[in-house]
């Protein structure tokens, strides 16, 4: 039956990986990769949701994802949670919601808190993450402004760096010196 020296040893191998797949043993064992920022540098969290056991809208200082973890009140958010920041990077100012919807699935839904509260918190702004509303949190810009930047934003793509805004009509590099602190 097993003719090839080192086939018996695989077939073992093989039907003992699927009795303890079976087992769920695996898959309770495996730590998960975390996609991390390279620096342990305390980053800013907004929670919300029924699965976390905060108070809605509570911002959290943590380190990593895992920090997260700790938080959550379900088996069912936890894992939802370890499988999101398994393929997602926690960035500084992120605002995550973790829910059970009403067909009792948890769901994971993840923004980033207003540039208004971002700034309160001292976490810096990327023009690229800003919505017109987080752009009328900036001194000095209204609506018509908001909506000439993200339309600029719109029309050409990114503007990857902050000192790139100056592309856009109406705002000149004085606008940027007064900004530069919240970015």
């Amino acid at each position: 039956m097993f003719n090839r020296p080192g086939s018996l040893i695989v077939a073992l191998v093989i039907v003992g990986l699927l009795f303890y797949a079976q087992q769920g043993i695996l898959a309770s064992q495996v730590s998960p990769v975390f996609v991390e920022a390279p620096s342990c540098e305390n980053q800013f969290v907004e929670l919300s949701g029924n699965l976390f056991v905060c108070s809605p809208h509570q911002v959290v200082e943590v380190t990593s994802a895992k920090d997260l973890l700790r938080h959550v009140n379900d088996e069912h958010g936890t894992s939802v949670l370890l499988s999101y920041f398994t393929c997602h990077k926690l960035m500084n100012g992120q605002s995550v919601e973790l829910n059970r919807d009403s067909g009792g699935l948890a769901t994971i839904t993840c923004e980033f808190m207003s540039a208004g509260r971002r700034m309160t918190l001292g976490v810096a702004l990327h023009p690229d993450r800003m919505t017109a509303e987080d752009w009328r949190s900036l001194p000095g810009i209204g609506t018509a402004m908001a909506r000439v930047i993200t339309e600029n934003k719109e029309q050409h793509g990114d503007f990857c760096t902050f000192e790139a805004l100056v592309r856009v009509r109406g705002i000149a590099k004085k606008s940027l010196d007064r900004w530069r602190q919240h970015f």
